[in-house]
């Protein structure tokens, strides 16, 4: 229970670094509204909702990165960590990337990324 309270605490310091990055472009926008709808407050239900998820995930799979699945499988969830970036997502178009180009892109990026923290957890 302590590895999932951990996670949690991870997750919410995360979504606390992500959150001041849009706050301080909310202010120096002079806006909490982007143009497709989305607001500063929709970004930080997303991030923090996310955050003390994934760290719970992460929080679970802790007694098991001795092995190479948990390693594997942690270095997914830590790498699901750029999914924060979804609500600023856009295209070259100005329009929202849809939800499921960025589920693939995100899918590749940590296919690519999780042998690298397989690595650094390993280490450890």
């Amino acid at each position: 229970m302590d590895a999932v309270r951990s996670g949690v605490a991870r997750g919410i310091a995360f979504a606390t670094c992500f959150s001041a990055f849009v706050v301080l472009m909310a202010l120096l926008r002079g806006s909490t509204r982007y143009p497709d709808g989305l607001t500063t407050w929709h970004v930080l239900a997303f991030y923090y909702s996310a955050g003390i998820l994934g760290g719970a995930v992460f929080g679970l799979l802790r007694p098991w990165q001795h092995r190479r699945i948990g390693k594997l499988a942690s270095a997914w969830v830590y790498g699901g960590g750029t999914i924060a970036f979804y609500p600023l997502a856009k295209s070259a178009t100005g329009r929202s990337v849809p939800p499921l180009a960025l589920l693939l892109v995100w899918a590749l990026l940590c296919a690519v990324l999780a042998p690298w923290y397989v690595k650094i957890f390993s280490e450890e």
